[in-house]
């Protein structure tokens, strides 16, 4: 039996939710792709952008938004094993690419710590790191983004804490 993973059932609902939306209503609409917690699963993106372009659905995309966990990165200060990780996120990255949409993502709690201070690729289509940043992604919508995570709470007891950030840290830059 086929047994689906979180990030391909999250990308198929998605690609359902495009399909049934029908062709573009109005030159003010803006159509995003968003693709969230990819941990590494580059065969579920290239499925994905296959499927969206075999239902000619992929050229009504206007941007894709990655809003973190694109690998799965311990939370590990341990710059041996950061560094594990800094070359699967770039790889992700490459896959939004493919898409050949422009590309803005943070950085999540599972990514590389190199990858918070990543501006960029360069090219039009590529990758824009929004972590402490704004982009204006249409006429007077501007995007902003802080990476990471912060601490969490069950039953007023810390689960975890935040990671990269100390939360004194993750509210300076919100406030910023």
């Amino acid at each position: 039996m086929w047994r689906a993973t979180y990030p391909t059932v999250a990308l198929l609902s998605l690609w359902f939710v495009m399909a049934i939306t029908g062709s573009r209503a109005c030159p003010s609409t803006l159509r995003l792709l968003l693709i969230s917690d990819i941990h590494d699963d580059v065969a579920a993106v290239r499925r994905l952008r296959s499927l969206l372009e075999r239902q000619g659905v992929l050229e009504r995309i206007d941007v894709v938004l990655s809003p973190g966990d694109l690998t799965t990165t311990p939370c590990s200060r341990d710059s041996d094993v950061q560094r594990a990780y800094d070359r699967p996120a770039k790889r992700m990255l490459e896959e939004l690419e493919a898409f050949g949409r422009p590309v803005f993502f943070v950085p999540g709690n599972h990514d590389p710590l190199s990858i918070f201070n990543e501006s960029a690729s360069g090219k039009e289509t590529g990758a824009q790191n929004a972590h402490g940043r704004t982009f204006e992604v249409a006429p007077g919508l501007r995007l902003l983004g802080w990476g990471g995570s912060s601490a969490a709470f069950e039953d007023g007891q810390r689960v975890w804490e935040g990671w990269p950030y100390a939360e004194s840290e993750v509210s300076s830059g919100l406030a910023a």
